[in-house]
């Protein structure tokens, strides 16, 4: 009887023994579980934080190419302005001075009409003359140096 309860103890701490051990077991298996578990989600958010920071990043570039291209586009109306600018002022300066060449064109044709009107009427006043006192050998002379 002694050796039968010694042996039912004995089975009764195996069986103990085994089931602390099955429980530990189960205990870290779940512990294992968790900690892959927090692992994963540490991960993920890792990975969604770099995402985030990867499309900020494009976005921050994006905005400063966009910056950038407009001041190019704006240097570039600014230059193309300032270009016919020049062009117009360039224009109106030519057409000015062919305004101006053609004024002095005519005023020198008119100053040539009038000095060849006085001309005539000076040869005319000079043949009017002669003809009064009778040299024609004057008008002719006078009408060839007029």
């Amino acid at each position: 009887e002694k050796e039968e309860r010694e042996a039912q103890k004995e089975q009764q701490r195996r069986k103990r023994n085994e089931m602390l051990q099955k429980r530990l077991a189960d205990w870290s298996m779940e512990k294992d579980r968790r900690d892959r578990e927090k692992a994963e989600a540490a991960e993920r958010i890792a990975q969604e934080e770099e995402e985030k920071r990867r499309k900020r990043e494009q976005e921050y570039r994006a905005k400063q190419k966009a910056s950038l291209q407009q001041w190019q586009k704006k240097k570039e109306e600014e230059e193309a302005r300032l270009l016919q600018e020049a062009e117009d002022r360039r224009l109106r300066e030519e057409e000015e001075e062919n305004r101006l060449r053609l004024e002095h064109e005519r005023l020198d044709r008119s100053k040539e009409v009038k000095a060849a009107k006085r001309r005539q009427k000076a040869a005319a006043a000079v043949a009017a003359a002669a003809a009064r006192s009778g040299n024609l050998a004057r008008p002719v002379l006078a009408a060839a140096v007029g």
